[in-house]
């Protein structure tokens, strides 16, 4: 079967498809007839049709103010994100910080250094060394002796 033949039925096949759907009152060779349903019916949309649209748009309508409000949501939560990751980037600094005071002051050689400078510290001799004996008396309720000094 030619390539023209298998177009020719299938123009057919689509006019009585036409013409059924339709439910058109006339001669299938009349193809004026059809045309003039076609410009008639051009503009006229049903009912149930209208409805259809209306809910359509009526619905696509609320899925883009929700794709607004979803999108405007996203962008508070990454802002807050955002926010929090500047202060917690702040307080690692701050950290860093801290932990290289920590190392200064447990530093042994920096401790030494600082009594001896600042304090006035010196290592003792066996001169500066004071022994108890066992016959001297232990102060008893020290704390309170201690609490009384500083309070009067």
């Amino acid at each position: 079967m030619s390539l023209a033949k298998r177009d020719y039925d299938y123009n057919e096949y689509r006019k009585k498809y036409i013409i059924r759907r339709h439910n058109y009152n006339f001669e299938l060779g009349d193809e004026n007839s059809l045309e003039h349903v076609k410009k008639e019916n051009k503009g006229i949309i049903a009912q149930k049709d209208k409805k259809r649209i209306l809910q359509m748009i009526f619905f696509m309508g609320l899925l883009c103010i929700a794709v607004i409000i979803s999108t405007s949501y996203c962008a508070t939560v990454q802002y807050r994100t955002n926010e929090i990751l500047e202060t917690n980037h702040v307080i690692k600094g701050e950290i860093e910080n801290l932990k290289v005071d920590i190392k200064k002051g447990v530093n042994i050689g920096m401790l030494e250094e600082k009594a001896i400078n600042e304090l006035g510290m010196i290592h003792p001799t066996a001169a500066n060394y004071v022994y108890l004996k066992a016959e001297d008396n232990a102060v008893k309720n020290f704390a309170l002796i201690m609490k009384e000094q500083a309070y009067l």
